[in-house]
């Protein structure tokens, strides 16, 4: 409220006066009417917009007398609580209940507001603005009881301070006053957190939604319902009044924003599918990286194949043409390259010790590892086993996991054995007749003499008898001009080409 130049004036004779605050009494009835309509409003006032007052304090008289006196829209208050005018208005029936309400003094600096030593409808009562008209009232007699005080005296018990218009609840100080209750949003998500702050005067105990609170103060709230209700009141015990003032936040479902696949393989024309749901929306964008934008419906989908990695981003508007929300969601779609992997062994079967090469070459890869081990994208190591193995080769990127396997089987050492075989009645006969045409018949013994030939004559016999006495075994054989005859009476599988060359061994030494 705006102040008077001689506010400090003002409040220093009040303090020197030990005036701490001033009283107007009403009835009961009419409290809710002072709180609903945010604080005492003077007749006129009342008329003017239509407010009924429950319990009129003053009669019709009085208010002829206030509109002679151009006082019609004035607050009175006074500097004694025991006025005898209240007296006079519940022995007359105009009030019931009586309630004094206490006035902050502050209301005697505003601009508007005037002093009278007395009633101000009695004749010659001395009113005005100043700080000189303040002065004027007889400030001693209020400090006395009414009765005590001398006939000439007692007017001035009645000394009022006329306030202009109105006086706003807060400055009533037994009266519970909520200042302001508010929430930093009224339209939120849901499962969104608000938060309630409120301000409260003149109050013994507040609660909301019935939960008791410590006086002025916030508390941060998550909103789960479409609507959700905050009712604040505030009591004063005083007085036994209450004010309630409440507050709804309303909460919109959370729109969605979700992709089916958000990991493409590069080159392979995969797609990906988009899908969104927006309530209450006024507009909804799809955005991507390069700035293009569509308006889109506020429920829908659309498949997307983009070849490098892309972000799209759903704007929307939501709530009403009052209070909206704009907010955004955002979905990557990234395109990967595939795995690209050789894995090779050059020998599959090998025996001890035996080196072998295990080849690998990876590419598109974020991790690599031979049977748990991590090696670089691309390598060789020579191995020598004793025992067979196998080697997995795991590698992994972003599409995902894959494996490649290679086995090397160890074969034992070879090995040689004998075996003997019986034999029965194995007996051959073998005659050697040299012939040479029209040359002198000489004997094999000084055949070898004369021809050092071991080495060629072995060559020319075969390399084995035939096993199977099925097959008939050559009798004759032709070496440099020599027949050489053999018979047997083999009737067994038995290897012949021992015996044979035994024996031409022993015909060609001698």
């Amino acid at each position: 409220m705006e102040q008077k130049t001689e506010s400090d004036e003002i409040n220093q004779l009040l303090d020197v006066n030990r005036i701490q605050q001033f009283y107007h009494f009403t009835d009961r009835s009419n409290i809710n009417s002072i709180l609903s309509n945010g604080g005492l409003i003077s007749w006129k006032d009342c008329e003017e917009q239509g407010i009924t007052i429950p319990c009129p304090g003053g009669e019709s008289l009085s208010r002829s007398l206030d509109s002679r006196s151009g006082l019609e829209d004035y607050v009175r208050v006074s500097f004694v609580k025991d006025l005898p005018m209240r007296f006079i208005a519940k022995k007359e029936g105009r009030i019931s209940d009586p309630v004094i309400l206490r006035i902050d003094r502050e209301v005697a600096t505003w601009t508007g507001t005037l002093y009278s030593d007395q009633n101000a409808t009695k004749n010659g009562a001395h009113i005005g603005y100043n700080l000189s008209d303040l002065e004027n009232i007889q400030f001693n007699v209020f400090r006395q009881s009414y009765s005590g005080l001398e006939d000439d005296e007692k007017h001035y018990y009645s000394a009022e301070v006329l306030v202009h218009h109105r006086i706003p609840t807060e400055y009533i100080l037994n009266l519970p006053c909520i200042s302001s209750l508010t929430a930093d949003h009224k339209l939120v998500m849901i499962g969104d957190s608000v938060t309630i702050t409120w301000d409260v005067k003149h109050a013994t105990r507040i609660t909301l939604n019935e939960h008791e609170q410590n006086g002025n103060g916030q508390i941060e709230e998550r909103i789960t319902n479409n609507r959700q209700k905050y009712k604040l009141t505030a009591y004063n015990e005083e007085t036994d009044t209450s004010k309630s003032q409440s507050i709804e936040i309303v909460a919109i479902k959370q729109p969605t924003f979700t992709v089916d696949k958000d990991k493409l393989t590069r080159g392979k024309k995969e797609r990906a599918r988009l899908s969104w749901n927006v309530d209450n929306a006024l507009t909804v964008n799809l955005v991507t990286d390069n700035g293009e934008s569509q308006e889109v419906p506020a429920n829908g989908s659309r498949e997307v194949s983009p070849d490098i990695s892309t972000t799209y981003t759903l704007m929307y508007c939501i709530g009403t043409t009052d209070e909206k929300i704009e907010d955004e969601k955002v979905i990557k779609v990234n395109v990967y390259d595939a795995l690209s992997i050789t894995f090779s062994i050059d020998k599959k079967y090998s025996i001890p010790k035996a080196p072998v090469m295990l080849t690998w070459n990876v590419e598109h890869s974020t991790s690599i590892n031979i049977n748990g081990q991590q090696v670089p994208t691309s390598g060789k190591a020579k191995l020598e086993l004793e025992k067979s193995a196998e080697y997995i080769l795991t590698a992994q990127n972003e599409l995902g996991t894959e494996e490649r396997r290679v086995t090397v089987h160890m074969m034992p050492y070879p090995a040689f054995r004998q075996i003997n075989v019986p034999t029965q009645n194995i007996s051959y006969r073998m005659d050697i007749q040299p012939k040479i045409p029209s040359v002198q018949l000489v004997s094999l013994k000084e055949f070898s003499k004369k021809v050092d030939r071991k080495n060629e004559v072995y060559a020319q016999l075969p390399d084995r008898i035939p096993l199977n006495p099925a097959i008939k075994i050559p009798k004759t054989y032709r070496i440099f001009g020599y027949t050489i005859t053999i018979q047997h009476n083999n009737r067994h599988w038995f290897p012949l080409f021992g015996s044979l060359y035994q024996k031409i061994k022993q015909l060609t030494s001698k």
